[in-house]
């Protein structure tokens, strides 16, 4: 059972994502420049689907990003608010996957500030094919690359 959500703010900002309820997974891709607030409204989009558990592992795939904009206060101000709107996620891992330098940069900012909220099933990938072994449970002994 899939669901898709496209979400289309503006010309050139996508960001869809999919529930896979039987992998108990939710696959997201973004083409263009990627924001805190556009995730976050992703993010709203999926809260209201009765197909999502807020328990499902997640992997975001940012590798055809133009850019990802995102100051750290903006990063804190995100996470502040996913914790509102989804305060059970000690259960889930999130896999996010860059493809280029830049966004490895900011993609870590945010990784390490998450593990400092006490989110520590988050991790940055340079390739999916790792991130989704590591969403499949197991215990990679490489970093995050």
């Amino acid at each position: 059972w899939l669901r898709n959500h496209p979400l289309k703010l503006e010309v050139g900002l996508t960001l869809e994502t999919q529930i896979q309820a039987q992998n108990r997974l939710v696959r997201g891709k973004n083409a263009g420049s990627l924001t805190p607030s556009l995730w976050l409204d992703c993010l709203k989009s999926l809260l209201a689907d009765p197909e999502y558990d807020t328990r499902y592992d997640e992997i975001w795939d940012f590798r055809e990003n133009t850019q990802i904009s995102c100051t750290f206060e903006e990063c804190e101000k995100f996470l502040g608010a996913e914790a509102t709107l989804r305060p059970d996620t000690s259960e889930r891992r999130v896999a996010i996957v860059v493809g280029d330098e830049a966004s490895y940069g900011i993609a870590r900012m945010f990784q390490e500030l998450a593990d400092s909220r006490g989110h520590g099933g988050l991790r940055v990938f340079r390739n999916l094919d790792n991130a989704e072994y590591w969403i499949d449970g197991a215990q990679v002994g490489f970093p995050a690359c």
